[in-house]
């Protein structure tokens, strides 16, 4: 087996381990990613100190929020109609996603890891505030200056929920998703 440097060693552990979760769920055992690795337990151990802290480096690669934060800037620029932007920006979002990280995100949560209540924060604060933030500028409505409110974040996740929905269409599904298909959900 080749020699990696220790960084290196690490991504592709998170890397096997990632699609390992998505396949089998969280209840996949180290000994089979050390398996699939070609490495032995203590291998892993080396890196990661415990199971948890190997997932919790697996959601940190997956759910990286610093692409989403661009994404999040580029719809806060308000040139053209909204709901173009908004289909750019959610075209933006199903391109940097894959079929693993949908995988992981419905496991972890089927598999009582509650990653929706983690996640929580980084979602109001790269998607649905920006969202709000794009649609009260349209309307000519303040800004937010804190939690949007419970209604207003609602009608924010329903967006959101039906292009995640398309989302897992197009990859657990194979369902193809096209340019009119985006924007019939926007404009919903």
């Amino acid at each position: 087996m080749k020699r990696l440097s220790g960084a290196a060693r690490r991504a592709q552990i998170v890397g096997t381990a990632a699609a390992l979760f998505a396949r089998a769920g969280f209840g996949g055992s180290t000994r089979d990613l050390a398996r699939d690795l070609g490495l032995s337990q203590a291998a892993l151990y080396k890196h990661f100190p415990s199971k948890g802290a190997l997932i919790d480096a697996v959601f940190d690669a997956a759910f990286d929020p610093a692409p989403r934060a661009e994404s999040a800037r580029a719809l806060a620029v308000r040139r053209g109609p909204l709901a173009e932007r908004l289909i750019a920006f959610y075209r933006a979002r199903l391109a940097e996603s894959d079929p693993v990280r949908l995988r992981l995100w419905m496991r972890a949560n089927l598999d009582g890891l509650a990653f929706a209540k983690r996640y929580t924060p980084t979602l109001d604060r790269h998607t649905l505030i920006p969202i709000l933030d794009a649609l009260r500028a349209d309307l000519r409505l303040p800004a937010l200056t804190g939690a949007p409110a419970v209604e207003e974040r609602e009608i924010a996740m329903q967006l959101h929920a039906a292009i995640v929905f398309a989302q897992i269409r197009r990859d657990v599904y194979a369902t193809p998703l096209d340019a009119d298909a985006m924007r019939a959900l926007v404009r919903a």
